[in-house]
């Protein structure tokens, strides 16, 4: 038995590599459930933590908060939702000098 496309979770950050605070995590819940996206570095650091609680299926769009104050370097963001776990990569490159 195959799952259906439209039964997959998704994830994408937009734009990559990020710079200043203009990061957008968009995602689509193929089910619902409680819902959480971690920012990790590559200490493996919790940067930052979101947990949106309860959500329906369906499509979602957060702004990255404070993205601007991340140093130049590779993060990894996580959403997790009913023990499921989707990672990405995301490049950052500080505008600070």
């Amino acid at each position: 038995m195959s799952l259906a496309k439209d039964n997959v979770s998704k994830m994408s950050v937009s734009p990559n590599p990020v710079t200043g605070t203009n990061a957008l995590i968009n995602y689509r819940l193929a089910a619902d459930g409680n819902t959480m996206i971690n920012v990790i570095d590559i200490n493996n650091r919790v940067i930052q933590k979101v947990d949106f609680g309860y959500q329906k299926a369906g499509r979602y769009t957060y702004q990255l908060r404070n993205s601007g104050t991340l140093e130049t370097g590779t993060y990894i963001i996580l959403l997790w939702q009913k023990n499921k776990i989707i990672e990405r990569k995301l490049i950052m490159v500080s505008n600070k000098n």
